[in-house]
């Protein structure tokens, strides 16, 4: 029996039968499965040169599988909604500053009528909206990532069925 611990802490254990010239490969995750399942493989292969008998008793976990493509769905809309938001906001900024540069230009300038305010809270609003673009920019690589694993996880496991 030989164990390795990845990274991101998952556990994959591999084990050897004396006899039969069988090995079983699991873990608590079903994407560290992929890289050991592979290398192991394509060394056995090169071992041996013949072609290896590979079974498979679980399931594919395209539900799983789903859901990731569904995030990653959901994250490119949030994307698109803040960008959305980002524009009326600058918009409405800059229409804003426009009032206060045309009052601050008369010569005996009236009251401001609280634009200063409004353009302050409008700035905050885009500072918010700005960092929260930024957060979801790393959940989309992070998903990317994933759903890359994923993909890659169904292709070796449906060509080993």
């Amino acid at each position: 029996m030989i164990g390795f611990i990845y990274q991101n802490k998952a556990e994959v254990t591999v084990i050897v039968s004396k006899s039969g010239g069988r090995y079983r490969v699991q873990s608590n995750d079903f994407q560290a499965i992929m890289f050991i399942s592979n290398t192991m493989i394509n060394k056995l292969k090169e071992i041996y040169q013949y072609d290896i008998k590979v079974h498979i008793e679980d399931d594919l976990h395209l539900k799983e599988y789903l859901v990731i493509v569904e995030n990653h769905f959901n994250a490119f809309v949030k994307k698109k909604n803040i960008n959305l938001d980002i524009e009326k906001y600058t918009n409405l900024y800059t229409i804003v500053q426009k009032s206060l540069l045309n009052k601050y230009k008369e010569k005996t300038p009236p009251s401001l009528n609280n634009l200063d305010f409004l353009q302050r809270n409008i700035y905050k609003n885009i500072d918010k909206l700005s960092e929260d673009l930024l957060k979801n920019s790393d959940d989309i690589v992070m998903i990317c990532r994933e759903l890359l694993i994923w993909t890659e996880n169904i292709l070796f496991l449906l060509k080993l069925k």
